[in-house]
């Protein structure tokens, strides 16, 4: 009867542990309602014009928005855009949702990582910008937008590590 009785018990602590431990394995839901677009132009947009586009977002009006298919990655080129002709290339990568939203993370990363500081040291030179090239980044989830844009870039180092991961993480994607 002993015996029982705990046999009943280990298998009670047992259930108990199982209902605990599988209740924090719950992963997060991913919201896969985004899109992230990167643009790199020269002075005024004249020379190379190169834009990284994923448009995964649902609900907007098709009007509104160029129409691209959810999990692709669309690189476009533009060069010669001052004067005619202009030559344009667009290449379309298909996309996981791991890489879609490993993407999307990098993407966030750069922009939260993104901050002006309007101190500087008395003896540090201060670089003025008055042409030069630019990235901007632009990411939105569902309804909220935030973007960033970086002028007179000479180096992906320049602007930040988290920008430069990004980049060679495209790299690497579009490859394939």
């Amino acid at each position: 009867m002993i015996k029982y009785r705990y046999f009943v018990l280990m298998i009670l602590i047992g259930l108990l542990a199982c209902k605990k431990s599988n209740k924090s394995i719950q992963k997060d839901i991913i919201i896969d309602d985004y899109s992230v677009e990167i643009t790199f132009s020269s002075f005024w947009d004249c020379g190379v014009f190169k834009k990284y586009v994923l448009n995964n977002l649902r609900d907007q009006d098709p009007s509104e928005k160029p129409i691209y298919k959810e999990f692709n990655l669309y690189s476009i080129i533009i060069k010669g855009n001052c004067k005619p002709p202009i030559h344009s290339d667009t290449l379309m990568t298909k996309l996981t949702k791991i890489q879609s939203d490993s993407l999307f993370d990098f993407s966030n990363s750069v922009i939260d990582n993104f901050k002006l500081i309007n101190r500087v040291k008395p003896y540090q030179r201060i670089e003025m910008v008055e042409d030069g090239a630019d990235v901007k980044i632009e990411i939105c989830l569902m309804n909220k937008c935030k973007s960033a844009t970086y002028y007179h870039y000479g180096d992906l180092k320049d602007i930040s590590p988290e920008m430069e991961r990004l980049m060679k993480y495209i790299n690497v994607i579009t490859k394939k």
